[in-house]
């Protein structure tokens, strides 16, 4: 006897090959593909899907759903779209880990962006920010530290280079990020106070979560260079510096022929 039995779907399973018809049941934390006849197939609740695709849930790897998900926790809109993991700091532009006085500057900064949480709530850490999210909303959520909040956190709004201090400052931020459930740190390259900061920055803040097992995250440097290929060597250079695995958040290909350069850059640098 299973849990739930999503009959007659045309079953997409991730993996790569095309869609076949089956059964999908659960039970418990634990889902089964049923091929074949499912009429004797016992469940306490069933679902008729034929006409529509079974597939596990999207992840979005680029959201700015931070504050929404606080302000409406059913988070209707991308749920009926078939998100079920939202990805949380992208850009570098979140609030956690910060302190309460840049907390209310990031938060007005973001506003045009994110909005505003609700009344009277606030956080400091990262692992704060999650206890507000953890089993309160629809969706899952994976957090990356945005450079914003550990950069100011670090050394204010300032346009210049960190000094030593500073840095072992921000790597120490994003190394308690990690510990408090982060995946890894997201930078936005095109925007304040991420532009600010260089490679050797970058590099730095990447080992640092690379060593407890994170990722980095980059909206690339696009007044970089030649503003198509060079950004994306950059990630690949901090990448291959800090021995973070690299995630492109946008390719941004406005020239015929480039997103295929692009694409071969990547898989370059991923040999």
């Amino acid at each position: 006897m299973f849990d739930l039995l999503i009959k007659d779907g045309r079953v997409v399973d991730g993996t790569g090959q095309t869609w076949f018809r089956a059964g999908v049941a659960v039970s418990g934390d634990t889902v089964q593909i049923i091929r074949g006849d499912t009429s004797a197939v016992e469940a306490d609740k069933v679902i008729d899907a034929n006409g529509s695709v079974v597939c596990p849930g999207f992840i979005d790897m680029h959201s700015h759903s931070d504050l929404m998900l606080l302000n409406n926790p059913k988070h209707d809109a991308k749920l009926r779209q078939g998100v079920t993991t939202e990805a949380l700091g992208m850009d570098g532009l979140s609030y956690a880990p910060t302190s309460p006085v840049n907390l209310e500057y990031l938060l007005t900064y973001l506003a045009a962006v994110n909005g505003t949480p609700p009344p009277g709530v606030r956080w400091g850490t990262v692992k704060e920010f999650l206890d507000l999210l953890d089993n309160r909303v629809a969706c899952n959520v994976v957090y990356f530290v945005p450079h914003a909040s550990i950069r100011v956190e670090a050394m204010g709004w300032e346009d210049r280079l960190p000094t030593p201090t500073e840095l072992e400052r921000m790597k120490e931020l994003a190394r308690q990020g990690m510990r408090d459930g982060a995946f890894g740190f997201a930078t936005g390259l095109t925007y304040p106070p991420g532009a600010y900061s260089d490679t050797d920055e970058l590099a730095a803040v990447s080992q640092a979560v690379s060593e407890l097992g994170g990722f980095y995250m980059t909206h690339a440097r696009y007044s970089l260079g030649d503003r198509l290929l060079d950004p994306f060597k950059e990630a690949i250079e901090i990448g291959r510096r800090s021995g973070a695995p690299v995630h492109l958040s946008h390719y941004h290909s406005p020239v015929d022929g480039m997103g295929k350069k692009m694409i071969d850059l990547i898989d370059e640098g991923r040999n």
